[in-house]
């Protein structure tokens, strides 16, 4: 079975499996049968190379705190006092807690079936002052993973970097999260 594109002939070595678009690099979601498909294309980049800004490459990034995931069989009232106590004295502040994308911690008066997964979100407590530029680096982020694994309850699972990028936040918030 011999395919043509662009004029030019391939026979591959394998057998080749039909496909209901056509094989053609101006018109890559055209359907054989003429039906109308969306087509979408690469914008080109600039020969220039253009500014940063335009080229869509971030100016700055730093990390504004962490997503720390903890596993734990403890009512979010009772989690949110642990874990302000785990964080004296460090770098991070609790920010809130999250179950299932909600604010559970400080409570925001809905009601949530928890389950025991929880997302902490600490940030900088330099951040939360205004026009903050602290970033969060591993020296400060080890020593809270630590305090927080060596406690029974909660343990952490997973950890997840907040970071912002010229001076927006790149990362999303729970419901309810101010």
């Amino acid at each position: 079975m011999e395919i043509t594109v662009d004029g030019n002939t391939l026979a591959p070595r394998q057998p080749v499996t039909p496909t209901p678009y056509a094989l053609f690099s101006n018109a890559p979601w055209a359907t054989r049968d003429g039906r109308r498909e969306v087509r979408r294309r690469i914008p080109e980049a600039s020969r220039d190379g253009g500014s940063a800004a335009a080229r869509g490459v971030a100016l700055s990034a730093r990390v504004v705190g962490a997503d720390i995931f903890v596993r734990a069989n403890l009512q979010p009232a009772e989690l949110g006092p642990k874990i302000e106590t785990l964080l004296e004295g460090s770098a991070l502040k609790l920010k809130m807690i999250s179950n299932r994308g909600t604010t559970v911690y400080p409570s925001a008066g809905a009601i949530t079936d928890c389950v025991d997964q929880f997302r902490c979100r600490c940030i900088l407590r330099e951040v939360t002052q205004k026009g903050g530029t602290a970033t969060l680096t591993g020296d400060q982020l080890l020593p809270v993973l630590a305090k927080v694994g060596t406690s029974k309850e909660p343990s952490w699972m997973h950890i997840e970097k907040l970071q912002e990028i010229d001076g927006t936040e790149g990362f999303t918030k729970a419901q309810g999260e101010d």
